[in-house]
């Protein structure tokens, strides 16, 4: 039995619960810039004894849950020296539980200028908390033989992550994770990411912007930016293994970023899972990603997501404009090999693969379900796979006839040569979706008791039938909007043609 789709913010929240709450110890007030490493008095009577690295260094030594307190500035890291887990070279090791926080109406940078990463979180540490406004600029993970994780960010050995209006940019590594590495996470964990901005992040494998691994870690990412980061293999924007609470992602973005190289084939431009993980995709958008590279024969697999041996669940969702590129190229939006792919109103369009005849989504023994979205583009199936229809899809095929390339056979379902969609804009929320094109089957093709309450931008469902897709006709989005026809979205489709 499939939940109903007003069930998933409860088990977000349920996901965003702690394991346990840290009882704070001391706070320290960092009052110098510097990277002093004797600078540890952090004492709120003698000035400019307290380093951020004195600071963590301090904290340290603590027993309790300490916390720093950044004003505004720039922190720069000096220190040379890596595979140092001490904290007094290279990275902020942290070895104990803590936070690390700005200060009121402050907007803080820590850059790494080493060769090195920013922080590293380990044992005997169990919960480490961010919270900004605060960026974090650079990291390099490198050493132990090229394969060094998390580049911004290496969080390992079982420990509580949560990130709060942080952004991680321009961070790589030579291994996995380019800004962010979570490993190790187990049951009782949590990884929460919320009001996240992870771009430019590059990694020498998987993982361009965010790697996780981990069995039994609670993930939510609430309200995530991924963009323009690469991975050389696999999951240019986000790489997620093992994780089967499920993870959930909302109301979030993973666009632009790519995956693959000259001689290196691309898996999941947008995003990569494997091992078994299980993802929830709620309000989101996976755009403008691409695997593989143009005049290559290696080629890229799933421009939007790629999915083996794992399962994806799209709810209120549109995955668009995602590319795969060279030789052997299918399944721009998803390719999924022994996997599940579950969409519920969501809306798949404009996904292109470099060879004209493949599909937007390929399967191999993997299962496809469908129900209340929108799909063009078609389906291939390398190894024999089952596609099920749950009813009131649109189907747009790519040769224009009126034959069903996914399977969608319910008598519900509407098969259609006209596009069913305008282009991808702003139309209120938090993502960017794609609104029905006038006289759209989409429109008031679901019946209410399979409609989801709200669609990709919270805008309420209609009440008797509402429409199959990510964006409802009749709701209106919350938000300061000035011109009720959609001005500020940039969509001419949606402005008025009258003159007041």
């Amino acid at each position: 039995m499939r939940l109903r789709p007003s069930l998933y913010p409860v088990l977000a929240l349920l996901a965003a619960l702690p394991a346990t709450a840290p009882s704070f110890g001391l706070t320290f007030v960092v009052d110098r810039f510097d990277d002093e490493p004797t600078a540890t008095g952090c004492s709120p009577f003698t000035a400019s004894d307290c380093s951020l690295r004195g600071a963590v260094l301090h904290a340290n030594g603590t027993a309790a849950a300490d916390e720093i307190l950044l004003p505004n500035g720039v922190y720069q890291l000096t220190v040379p020296g890596v595979m140092e887990d001490l904290g007094n070279t290279g990275d902020l090791d942290i070895r104990a539980d803590l936070t690390v926080r700005s200060a009121l109406n402050a907007n803080p940078t820590i850059v790494q200028t080493a060769a090195d990463r920013i922080f590293h979180v380990l044992s005997p540490s169990q919960v480490a908390i961010f919270e900004g406004p605060m960026t974090l600029l650079g990291g390099f993970a490198n050493g132990n033989n090229g394969v060094e994780p998390g580049g911004s960010i290496y969080v390992t050995n079982s420990n509580s992550l949560s990130l709060t209006n942080v952004t991680l940019a321009g961070g790589s590594s030579q291994g996995s994770g380019g800004c962010l590495y979570y490993g190790n996470g187990m049951s009782g964990d949590n990884l929460t990411l919320t009001d996240v901005t992870v771009t430019g992040c590059s990694s020498g494998s998987s993982g361009g912007g965010i790697l996780v691994v981990s069995d039994g870690v609670q993930v939510l990412f609430e309200r995530l930016l991924v963009e323009n980061c690469h991975a050389s293999t696999q999951g240019g924007g986000l790489d997620l293994r093992f994780v089967t609470g499920p993870a959930i992602v909302q109301d979030s973005i993973v666009r632009a970023n790519t995956a693959g190289g000259p001689v290196q084939q691309g898996h999941g431009g947008g995003i990569s899972l494997s091992f078994g993980a299980h993802v929830r995709l709620v309000g989101s958008s996976v755009v403008g990603n691409s695997a593989g590279v143009d005049a290559t024969p290696s080629g890229g697999l799933g421009g939007g997501v790629d999915i083996s041996g794992a399962t994806l669940e799209l709810r209120n969702s549109t995955i668009s404009g995602n590319r795969t590129r060279g030789g052997f190229s299918p399944g721009p939006a998803a390719d999924i090999f022994n996997a599940t792919l579950d969409l519920d109103h969501t809306t798949v369009v404009d996904n292109l693969s470099g060879n004209p005849n493949d599909r937007a989504i390929r399967l191999g023994n993997s299962t496809l379900i469908f129900e209340a979205s929108i799909v063009e583009g078609g389906c291939f199936e390398s190894f024999p796979s089952t596609m099920t229809s749950q009813g009131y899809n649109v189907e747009r095929p790519t040769d224009g006839s009126m034959v069903t390339e996914c399977d969608l056979a319910d008598p519900s379902d509407v098969l259609t040569a006209a596009v069913a969609v305008r282009p991808l804009a702003g139309n209120g929320g938090p993502t960017p979706t794609h609104a029905l094109a006038p006289d759209s089957p989409a429109q008031l093709l679901v019946p209410s008791g399979t409609c989801a309450a709200e669609d990709q931008r919270h805008a309420p469902r209609s009440l008797l039938f509402c429409d199959a897709g990510s964006f409802e006709t009749s709701g209106q989005p919350p938000g300061p909007w000035i011109f009720a026809d959609g001005y500020e979205s940039g969509d001419a489709f949606a402005w008025s043609d009258e003159t007041p």
